[in-house]
C-alpha cells in the first residue's frame, strides 16, 4: 500500500516541477520578447511601365499603432493598406495612419519621362516621422529602358537580364537610396577601398590608387561610396553617390573617403575633431582639409622629417581604440631625451595662427640659485630658446611690452627695444640688424636664443643632467 502511494507522490512532484519549469521558461521567453526590439525595414518593388514607375512600398516591424508620414510631392495615385484603399488625410504632405500588424503598405506611381539621356530619382518614397529605417531592399523590374543601366547608392545584389524584362535588386542600410538611370550601360571599372567606380563599357579608368586606401581597408565606412563617371548627367555630390564628368576628380574623392574613415576611427572631442585633418595629411603625404590643419601638417613634416613623422603616425594608429585628444598627439611625438613636445595642445586653443612645434626642456631651471617656475627653455629646429622676460624682471629690469611698439627693456643706462620675429633691435637710439630675429614668439610668449642671453645681458648658462643654472655674470 505504501509503495503505490510513494510512487504517486513522486510522480506528482515531477509533474509539479515540470509545470513550474515550463511556466518559468514561458514567462522568461515572453520577457525576452518584450525587451527585444526589431529594426524597422522596408521592401520596395518598382515596375517600370510606359505610364511611369509603379511602386509598392512595404514598411515592417513598426511597434506603434499609428504613425505620422510624409508623402513626396511627386507621388501620385497613392493607396494605403493591403486592400489598396484610398488614403485619407487632411494635409497633402503629412498623414496619420493606423498600422496593420506592424506593417504599412502603399501603392503609388511616379512620373518619368518617355525618353531621356539620364534620370535621377531623389526623395521619392513615403517616410515615417521621428523613426529610422534600418534597411531598405529595392526590387526593380525594367521593361522600357532596357538599353541603359540603373544604379543606386546601394549594393547591387542582383541583376538578371531576361527576354522581356531586366531585374535589379539593391540593398542598403537606412532609408531608400537615390536611383539613377542612363541610356549607356554602366560597368564596374574599379574597386578602390570602399569606393566602387562605374563608367561606360568602353571607358578605361586610369587612376593611381593612394597608398592610404589599402592601409585603411579594415576600417569600414558607414556607407560605401559609389562613383559614376559619365557625361550624360550633370555632376552631383552626395555622401554616398557621386556623379562626375572627369576621372580627375577621383583623387579628391579618395582623399575625402580617407578623411571620413579617420573621423570614424579616432574618438576626438568634438572641438578638436578638425585635427583629423593633420592625421589625414600625414597619411596621404600631402596637405588636405582645413587651412590650419594643412599648415600644421607642413610644420610637422618640416620639423620632424620623414622618418620621425612616420613613427609618430604609427603611434597615433596604435591609439585608434582609445579616446584621443590634442595632448595625446603631443605625447606621441618622439621628443629628444628630457623634453616634451608642445604643438597640438597649443594650436587646438589658438584658432588664428600656427604656433610652431617646440620641445620643452623638462629640467628644472635655477636663476641665481633660485628655482624659477616662470622660466622654460624650448627647442625649435635644433636651436634652444628661453622666455627671458621673467628673468629680467626678477633682476631689476623694467620691461614694457607694447603690441605695436615692441618690447622695451631698461635698466640704468641699458636700453633695448626688441621687435618679435623681426631681425632689427634698438640699443639706445641706434638701430642694429641681425641675420635672424633675436626675439621670437612661441605660444604667444617672447623667447630669445639661449646664447644671446649672454650677448645682450651678460648672463651665464650652465647645463647639467637634471637642471639648468643661469647666473648673472659679475662685471
Amino acid at each position: 500500500m505504501k509503495k503505490p502511494f510513494f510512487t504517486f507522490i513522486l510522480m506528482l512532484l515531477i509533474l509539479t516541477s515540470s509545470l513550474i519549469f515550463w511556466q518559468w521558461k514561458g514567462y522568461s521567453s515572453s520577457e525576452d520578447k518584450v525587451e527585444e526590439k526589431l529594426d524597422i525595414q522596408q521592401t520596395i518593388n518598382i515596375n517600370h511601365q510606359k505610364e511611369g514607375l509603379f511602386v509598392e512600398q512595404i514598411i515592417s516591424n513598426i511597434e506603434e499603432t499609428s504613425v505620422k508620414l510624409s508623402i513626396p510631392s511627386q507621388v501620385i495615385d497613392i493607396t494605403c493598406g493591403f486592400d489598396q484603399a484610398k488614403c485619407e488625410w487632411t494635409d497633402q504632405k503629412e498623414i496619420q495612419l493606423a498600422v496593420d500588424e506592424g506593417r504599412l503598405i502603399f501603392h503609388y506611381s511616379l512620373p518619368i519621362p518617355q525618353s531621356a539621356d539620364s534620370f535621377l530619382l531623389n526623395n521619392w518614397t513615403v517616410k515615417l516621422h521621428n523613426q529610422s529605417i534600418a534597411s531598405t531592399k529595392i526590387q526593380l523590374s525594367e521593361t522600357q529602358w532596357r538599353s541603359g543601366s540603373w544604379q543606386a547608392d546601394a549594393k547591387l545584389n542582383g541583376l538578371k537580364e531576361m527576354n522581356l524584362v531586366d531585374y535589379y535588386v539593391f540593398e542598403k542600410f537606412g532609408e531608400a537610396p537615390l536611383l539613377y538611370w542612363q541610356r549607356e550601360k554602366l560597368m564596374k571599372k574599379k574597386e578602390i577601398g570602399q569606393i566602387a567606380v562605374y563608367a561606360e563599357q568602353d571607358f578605361n579608368v586610369q587612376i593611381n590608387e593612394i597608398p592610404a586606401i589599402h592601409q585603411l581597408k579594415d576600417i569600414q565606412a558607414e556607407q560605401p561610396i559609389k562613383v559614376i563617371i559619365t557625361k550624360l548627367h550633370k555632376e552631383i555630390d552626395t555622401e554616398t553617390l557621386k556623379i562626375i564628368n572627369s576621372e580627375k576628380k577621383l583623387t579628391s574623392i579618395q582623399e575625402e573617403m580617407v578623411y571620413q574613415q579617420l573621423v570614424q576611427l579616432f574618438q576626438f572631442p568634438k572641438k578638436e575633431r578638425w585635427l583629423v585633418g593633420v592625421i589625414t595629411s600625414s597619411v596621404l603625404n600631402k596637405p588636405v582639409g582645413e587651412e590650419k590643419a594643412q599648415k600644421m601638417y607642413l610644420e610637422l613634416k618640416d620639423t620632424l622629417g620623414k622618418e620621425q613623422l612616420s613613427t609618430w603616425l604609427d603611434r597615433v594608429f596604435e591609439e585608434k581604440d582609445n579616446k584621443i585628444n590634442s595632448k595625446t598627439l603631443d605625447d606621441l611625438i618622439e621628443a629628444p631625451l628630457g623634453m616634451n613636445a608642445k604643438f597640438f595642445s597649443v594650436n587646438a586653443v589658438n584658432k588664428d595662427s600656427i604656433i610652431p612645434l617646440t620641445f620643452i626642456d623638462a629640467r628644472d631651471i635655477y636663476v641665481n640659485e633660485n628655482k624659477s617656475i616662470n622660466t622654460n627653455i624650448v627647442t625649435h629646429e635644433g636651436k634652444k630658446y628661453i622666455n627671458f622676460l621673467p628673468i629680467l624682471e626678477e633682476s631689476g629690469y623694467q620691461v614694457t611690452n607694447k603690441k605695436n611698439e615692441g618690447i622695451l627693456v631698461e635698466k640704468e643706462a641699458v636700453k633695448y627695444q626688441f621687435y618679435p620675429d623681426k631681425r632689427i633691435f634698438l640699443l639706445g637710439e641706434k638701430k642694429y640688424g641681425m641675420k635672424e630675429s633675436p626675439v621670437v614668439l612661441f605660444h604667444n610668449t617672447a623667447y630669445i636664443e639661449l646664447g644671446l642671453l649672454n650677448t645682450f645681458f651678460n648672463w651665464t648658462i650652465l647645463e647639467e643632467d637634471s637642471q639648468i643654472n643661469i647666473f648673472q655674470s659679475v662685471e
